[in-house]
């Protein structure tokens, strides 16, 4: 009954914390979820009893076909990022990502998905997922990860990750103007540096854009890890 009690109250707190949000559970490992919330019809078009009696897979294939590739590699990404922060700095991170889900037999929509992972009293990690429809503030432009820190004035990206259908490694060369450009030289100043010219530097910026898939020089930055 105590279980019950705790489980009833813990809701209560999660929907006061997050109000307007769908919040989802995850625990033993990632194996077993429950929604929190109580409005997940209103977002998904299921019933809070259908999502949970719902296996992994049949989340997962709500999913628009063109996202669940991209998503399933960023999941992946989350994952490795979760094993090798330190535990007890865990719960400091927020994981977003957008991709397109569809409501129930209807029409698809931009979906924000928050991670936040906490270590359990047994020391076992337990996230939970925030959800909630983006459509209405902005147009769904490509499935991607940000990654967020708590800093004293408040969170700060400081990392974005773009999964590209190539996967394409970055060269030791390509990696070296990262570096220069981080420290604020221009192609001009790069061509010098490294003895080649400005256009060989181009079309290294160039390449260094179609592998990010990023849209400008912040995106850019922030897709490689420093």
């Amino acid at each position: 009954m105590e279980d019950v009690v705790d489980k009833q109250v813990g809701n209560q707190l999660i929907e006061r914390l997050f109000p307007g949000w769908v919040v989802l559970h995850c625990f033993n490992g990632g194996h077993s979820h429950r929604f929190i919330s109580g409005n997940g019809a209103a977002l998904f078009g299921h019933s809070n009893h259908e999502l949970n009696t719902k296996k992994l897979a049949d989340l997962l294939a709500l999913v628009h076909p063109d996202d669940r590739e991209p998503y399933s590699r960023i999941r992946q990404k989350i994952d490795a990022y979760a094993h090798e922060i330190d535990p007890a700095e865990i719960h400091l991170y927020r994981f977003v990502v957008h991709y397109r889900i569809r409501r129930g037999q209807g029409n698809y929509f931009c979906l924000h998905d928050e991670k936040q992972f906490y270590v359990n009293r047994q020391g076992n990690l337990e996230k939970l997922v925030l959800f909630r429809d983006l459509s209405a503030e902005r147009p769904f432009v490509r499935v991607q990860l940000d990654v967020y820190k708590v800093h004293p004035l408040g969170y700060r990206k400081i990392s974005t990750y773009v999964p590209t259908q190539a996967e394409q490694p970055l060269t030791s060369r390509e990696v070296e103007i990262i570096e220069l450009i981080k420290e604020g030289l221009s192609s001009k100043e790069i061509a010098t540096r490294l003895f080649i010219s400005i256009n060989t530097v181009r079309n290294h910026r160039s390449n260094l854009f179609r592998k990010t898939n990023a849209r400008n020089m912040v995106d850019l930055l922030n897709s490689v890890p420093a």
